[in-house]
């Protein structure tokens, strides 16, 4: 007889831990649509520690089931969440329980993000330098720009110089319109109209030796703005003051499409400042022979008062 009392215990044990837990079902939807939301988290917390005591997902068709014990219900919490939606939080009684949840659409507001660009970034041969990361306010033409960027140096000549040693080609939207007279894009395009510059390390200028033979020198190419392509650009500076009367004037025009690349400058001044330097050329091929000048039209007033004009084509 005592034997069949503990066998009788026994078997009542697996009852009695059954009936501790309780068991949470239902069915989530989406408020707006009356459909089944899968995927959407359900979350079991501990009223007194806040504490998550246990957690399940929703399937494919919304429906979930989620055991937890008798007493841990007596005192938590059931969350529903989902990404996109208002979540919903509730008491939990300590009883099984059968859900149905309807959640609301909820817009998700992502904080203001700004994105910049890399001062410098490579593509393979070429360093990129963006223009905006060194222009400043105060900046007139492009060449105070470059002035800024690690790596170039310009002269008091006009000449550029990248790592130590002069530069061998000098384009514009890969046009080489100035030749070795780049002075007058340096000192005349507005850096506002110029997206990147870009330098093309151990440049070959001739084509027919690209691959063959590599050079010790880079070149500079700019690249206008997307706004700044196939249309006029003009771009006018003017300054004056008295006691003596003093002024100072530059307008250019330039324009740059496929069958198309020209600037045309004019300047004026009498402060002194010899614009002449710009017509310079930087190409060695041009100081060893001189066989070939861009037209230089210059007219010659009284000392400290003079006016100069350029016009390059291609």
């Amino acid at each position: 007889m005592k034997l069949l009392y503990i066998i009788l215990f026994a078997c009542s044990l697996p009852f009695c831990v059954f009936s501790q837990e309780v068991t949470l079902t239902g069915t989530i939807y989406n408020e707006e649509e009356d459909k089944p939301l899968p995927n959407a988290n359900i979350l079991i917390y501990s009223k007194e520690t806040n504490k998550l005591i246990t957690f399940g997902i929703a399937d494919t068709f919304g429906s979930f089931v989620i055991r937890v014990s008798k007493n841990q219900a007596r005192a938590a919490t059931i969350t529903f969440s989902c990404l996109g939606f208002h979540s919903i939080r509730q008491d939990l009684i300590g009883d099984d329980q059968t859900f149905r949840v309807m959640m609301k659409p909820d817009a998700i507001r992502i904080q203001e993000v700004k994105v910049k660009a890399p001062k410098i970034r490579s593509q393979g041969d070429t360093l990129v330098y963006n223009v905006g990361s060194y222009a400043k306010e105060y900046d007139k033409t492009i060449g105070d720009v470059l002035k800024r960027m690690p790596g170039i140096e310009v002269k008091e000549s006009g000449q550029i110089h990248f790592n130590g040693t002069p530069i061998n080609k000098f384009y514009i939207e890969g046009a080489d319109l100035l030749e070795g007279k780049y002075g007058i894009a340096t000192n005349s395009i507005s850096s506002e109209n110029i997206s990147v510059v870009e330098v093309l390390q151990d440049h070959q200028p001739i084509r027919a030796l690209e691959g063959l033979s590599l050079s010790d020198r880079a070149a500079i190419n700019l690249k206008l703005k997307e706004g700044a392509r196939h249309r006029w650009i003009h771009t006018l500076q003017a300054g004056m003051g008295f006691t003596p009367f003093l002024w100072s004037g530059q307008l250019t025009a330039m324009k740059f499409t496929k069958n198309l690349q020209t600037i045309n400058t004019y300047k004026t001044n009498n402060t002194g400042t010899d614009v002449t330097r710009e017509f310079q050329s930087f190409d060695l091929k041009e100081w060893a022979n001189r066989s070939y000048r861009l037209p230089d039209y210059i007219t010659l007033t009284p000392p400290l008062h003079w006016v100069s004009t350029e016009s390059v084509n291609s």
